[in-house]
């Protein structure tokens, strides 16, 4: 179940598209990009075992099974900036921290623009 403050906070698409909604209503610009992700995806994804990000190798744990030693692990900070709360609009760099392995690495098609998301 989950606690009472967390069932106020607006489902995403929802969110963004109210957010798109009120941006243009104040005469403000907004990124293509963010338009895009606004829309739902194609209906298929597609599944990589690995990917060059950064410098660095990332490998599904799936890749490695039969292996003795493993070099699918990842260490890393990731720096993102996010919303600093459901009702407001500045933006915040949190870093995020990573530590363990990825099952997947999903690539989503936004029709003008992909988006790789890794799934552990």
């Amino acid at each position: 179940m989950f606690k009472y403050h967390l069932k106020e906070v607006i489902p995403f698409p929802k969110w963004i598209k109210n957010s798109i909604i009120i941006i243009v209503k104040e005469g403000d610009k907004i990124e293509k990009n963010v338009v895009h992700v606004s829309m739902p995806p194609t209906l298929e994804a597609k599944s990589y075992q690995a990917l060059w990000v950064f410098g660095n190798h990332i490998r599904v744990s799936s890749v490695e099974k039969h292996l003795t030693t493993h070099d699918t692990g990842v260490t890393t900070i990731f720096e993102h900036e996010c919303m600093s709360g459901p009702n407001y609009h500045r933006l915040v760099v949190a870093k995020l921290e990573c530590v363990g392995w990825f099952e997947d690495i999903l690539e989503l098609n936004y029709r003008v623009l992909s988006l790789v998301l890794l799934y552990n």
